[in-house]
């Protein structure tokens, strides 16, 4: 097993903040879609509005946690700083068919970037 800072924890409070905010992320866009279709009237927006701040609070929260973690770990600064470069922690060799990683950091393929915008023209 590899000596490294994080545990199961981290995935787990990772896991948390990531459902928190695509929760969040479709109250939003409901609610953008309702007022670009013509269809968020005052008393829509009344009723959604709690809901949308409520489901962005409990993603800040769960994100909150998630660094709180990793500042225990010393990942962190309480800024919310790298302590150590993201190049030396992430570096991962390129998997075959996978991503391709410069410096830690995921760099799509042309082929995929190409399927990406083929998928926004067809909606």
């Amino acid at each position: 097993m590899i000596h490294t800072k994080i545990c199961a924890e981290c995935e787990t409070l990772l896991d948390e903040a990531i459902v928190a905010l695509r929760q969040h992320r479709v109250q939003m866009s409901t609610g953008i879609s309702l007022n670009v279709h013509g269809y968020l009237t005052e008393e829509l927006r009344k009723e959604l509005a709690p809901i949308v701040v409520g489901s962005f609070n409990f993603a800040q929260t769960a994100w909150d946690d998630y660094c709180g973690h990793l500042i225990q770990h010393g990942l962190l600064t309480p800024a919310r700083k790298a302590v150590q470069s993201a190049v030396s922690v992430t570096h991962m060799p390129e998997a075959p068919g996978g991503p391709k990683h410069t410096g830690g950091v995921p760099v799509k393929s042309a082929n995929m970037q190409k399927s990406q915008r083929k998928a926004k023209r067809s909606i």
